[in-house]
C-alpha cells in the first residue's frame, strides 16, 4: 500500500501518517510507504490520497494514471463539498472511492484560519486508518463497553 500526501504541504504529510498510524493499529503485518511521487503511488491496488486545498487542481487531472482498485480519500482543510466533488470526480474516472474523510482546521476568527491541526482531527485521522484497516482485514469494529474494559481490574490490594 502507498500513501501519497502532497508535496510542500505539512497538514496533510501529518494527517497521511496518522492515518497509516490507525491502519498499522489493527493491520499491522499490511505493508506501507509514503510518498511524494504521484507516478510511484499510482501503481498499488490500495492508494490513500491526502490532499489540501491548494492542490486539488494539480492533483485531478493525473487521477487518470490511477490503477489502484481500491481508494480512499482524506482532505485537509476542505470541506464536506469539495470532498463530495472529487470523489464525484474520481468516480467519474471509473475509480473505486472506498471511504473519505474531511478534516478542517479550527478558525481563530471568522475567515483566518490556524494553521495547525487540532487534536481531534489527528484523531479522526487515526480512527480512519483504523476503519480502512478493519476493512482491509475483514475484521469488525469492537464495540467499546465499559464492562468489559473494567473486568480484568483486581479487586484485591
Amino acid at each position: 500500500m502507498i500513501y501519497f500526501y502532497s508535496e510542500n504541504n505539512k497538514n496533510a504529510e501529518i494527517i497521511s501518517r496518522e492515518i497509516e498510524g490507525g491502519l498499522k493499529m489493527v493491520a499491522s503485518s499490511c505493508e506501507t510507504k509514503q510518498t511524494k511521487n504521484f507516478e510511484e503511488a499510482t501503481e498499488t491496488d490500495t492508494l490513500i490520497i491526502c490532499i489540501a486545498k491548494k492542490t486539488i487542481g494539480s492533483q485531478l487531472p493525473i487521477a487518470d494514471k490511477i490503477k489502484a482498485k481500491t481508494l480512499y480519500l482524506a482532505g485537509a482543510g476542505l470541506n464536506l463539498k469539495e470532498i463530495e466533488e472529487i470523489t464525484r470526480q474520481l468516480r467519474e474516472r471509473g475509480l473505486n472511492v472506498n471511504n473519505s474523510i474531511c478534516l478542517r482546521r479550527k478558525a481563530l476568527i471568522a475567515g483566518i484560519m490556524e494553521d495547525n491541526l487540532k487534536e481531534e482531527e489527528l484523531a479522526r485521522a487515526k480512527a480512519f486508518g483504523e476503519r480502512i484497516g478493519l476493512q482491509m482485514t475483514g475484521q469488525r469494529a469492537k464495540q467499546w463497553n465499559e464492562k468489559n474494559r473494567i473486568k480484568n481490574y483486581s479487586t484485591s490490594h
